[in-house]
């Protein structure tokens, strides 16, 4: 059943940001297009861009996730015989990830506040902010991946 999982999970946006998972780790694979800013307004407003599109793309998935979670589990719960311990682990899962999400996104906020910070009445500060959190961004959605594959 847990492989059933991974196939429910393949969806379409899933697959899109598996593409976007490989730049994840060369933060300066998506950050180039930022590289031809010439003003620290210029930096800002293309570093806090590719903050909202990562940050748009993780939402997307983990909606995604969820989705394909509470669908497993109503047809789980509607079968002839129902697997109660099918069942149970994957609303587990569910909530776990749930758990997880809400505490990895409180994370990032705390870590943007360290930014903002060491920052600190720079002209730079709102885009570093975006910077740290777009790199954070695509190490939770490759982690969220690695979670589900395991």
């Amino acid at each position: 059943m847990r492989m059933l999982l991974r196939s429910l999970l393949a969806g379409p946006l899933v697959l899109v940001s598996i593409d976007v998972l490989a730049q994840s780790g060369h933060q300066e694979e998506w950050a180039r297009p930022c590289d031809t800013a010439s003003t620290v307004i210029e930096a800002r407003a293309c570093f806090c861009r590719e903050f909202a599109c990562a940050d748009s793309l993780l939402r997307a998935t983990y909606d995604t996730i969820g989705v394909s979670l509470r669908d497993m589990l109503d047809r789980l719960r509607l079968a002839d015989r129902p697997d109660t311990a099918e069942i149970a682990w994957t609303q587990d899962l569910l909530d776990a990830l749930q758990h997880s999400q809400q505490a990895w996104l409180a994370s990032r906020e705390a870590d943007r506040s360290i930014v903002a910070v060491q920052w600190q009445g720079g002209s730079g500060r709102i885009g570093a902010e975006c910077y740290d959190a777009t790199v954070a961004t695509y190490h939770r959605l490759r982690r969220l991946h690695e979670l589900l594959d395991e």
